[in-house]
C-alpha cells in the first residue's frame, strides 16, 4: 500500500453560513486519515501510545482549490511524502467528484516524551513509513 483512500460526506456540523466547509473541518478529516494509515501499516496509534514516544503535529497546511460544500462526497488520498531523521510528511489530496478542491499536508516529530526533545524515529517505524511512500 503506497496510498491511503477514504471518504468523507461532509456534514452540516462541517460547514459555515455559506453552506461551504469550514475551513477546519478538513484538518479533522486528515487526521483521521493519519490515524487509519497507522492502522493500515500495522502501526495502531492506540499501541504506540505505550512506547516512551510521542508524535506532536509541527505543520499542517491545507490549500483550498475548489468548492466544498454541505453533502458532498470528499475522497482523500493520504501517502508519506517525505521521511526525514525524527520526523515525517503526509500528502493529502481531496477529490470531490473527481475534482481536485484541496491539497494538504502534515509534518509530524517523533518526540521523547521524558525529554520533551525530537528524537530519531524507531527504525521499526521509519521502515513501515519507507515502504509505504509515494
Amino acid at each position: 500500500m503506497e496510498v491511503l483512500i477514504m471518504q468523507f460526506r461532509v456534514q452540516f456540523k462541517d460547514v459555515d453560513l455559506s453552506q461551504r466547509i469550514h475551513y477546519t473541518a478538513l484538518f479533522r478529516y486528515f487526521e483521521a486519515c493519519d490515524h487509519e494509515f497507522f492502522r493500515s501499516i500495522e502501526l495502531p496509534y492506540k499501541k504506540l501510545f505505550k512506547e516512551d514516544f510521542s508524535f506532536p503535529r509541527v505543520h499542517v497546511s491545507c490549500e483550498y482549490t475548489g468548492v466544498i460544500e454541505y453533502d458532498d462526497l470528499l475522497t482523500i488520498k493520504t501517502g508519506i511524502k517525505k521521511v526525514g531523521n525524527s520526523s515525517f510528511t503526509y500528502q493529502f489530496d481531496v477529490d470531490n467528484n473527481g475534482s481536485p478542491v484541496a491539497k494538504g499536508s502534515m509534518t509530524i516529530v517523533c518526540m521523547d516524551t521524558a525529554s520533551g526533545k525530537p528524537m530519531p524515529l524507531p527504525d521499526y517505524i521509519r521502515h513501515k513509513l519507507e515502504e509505504n511512500m509515494i
